[in-house]
């Protein structure tokens, strides 16, 4: 009996260690894909980049998707998804949500440093064609502001409940922002895969979303 067992355990063990392996696989080939989006569907403003400016420009917008990606993926972690929770557990599931928590944010601190350091952000003009870099600086406000009062809720002296409410509330604001500011900041996704890739990533979000609302 002892031998059946320590069998199955090891078993069980060696299943989960692989499927460990598999969503870690699955994690990297989805940022390395979407980190080769700007080299496959170059934007028109690539075009009129020479040398070091466009190197900057074209690793503003990797850094850009890398960070899409990964708020897009925060969701899977708090999901409570079953076959998540067995692998790895309910805490180390947090723990890898508030790691990619503090990924994003610095990621998105590098993010208009690069975009903007060709032609600098003064030349940014109040027009309406550029929307879409507005609502990118609203998200980014958005984005600190979740991580800031998350990291040190404690010490800011926010109840839990009132950080909640206001971080359920932020992060939809920010999943619908970033949704926004990549379809209609770059002509990458003006049409095909690229296009269809953040639709499809968004219904997902929306659908654990609301499975996470029902569930609770």
């Amino acid at each position: 009996m002892d031998q059946k067992q320590n069998t199955s355990k090891r078993q069980i063990t060696g299943s989960n260690v692989f499927l460990k392996i598999l969503f870690v696989l699955v994690i990297l080939g989805l940022l390395s894909g979407a980190a080769s989006l700007p080299f496959l569907y170059k934007s028109t403003s690539i075009w009129y980049k020479l040398g070091f400016d466009r190197v900057l420009l074209l690793s503003g917008q990797v850094v850009g998707m890398l960070a899409a990606t990964l708020v897009f993926l925060q969701i899977f972690y708090i999901s409570h998804l079953p076959f998540l929770e067995r692998v790895f557990g309910s805490q180390r599931l947090i723990a890898m949500h508030k790691f990619s928590a503090a990924i994003i944010a610095c990621l998105v601190l590098i993010h208009p440093m690069l975009v903007f350091a060709p032609d600098g952000i003064t030349k940014l003009s109040f027009e309406q064609k550029n929307w879409p870099e507005y609502v990118g600086a609203v998200l980014w406000i958005i984005i600190f502001t979740i991580f800031v009062t998350s990291r040190w809720r404690t010490s800011l002296k926010i109840s839990f409940p009132s950080w909640r409410i206001f971080h359920r509330i932020t992060v939809v604001a920010a999943l619908v922002l970033v949704s926004v500011h990549m379809l209609f900041v770059s002509d990458t996704f003006v049409a095909g895969i690229p296009r269809y890739a953040v639709f499809c990533v968004l219904a997902v979000n929306a659908g654990l979303w609301l499975r996470l609302r029902l569930r609770r």
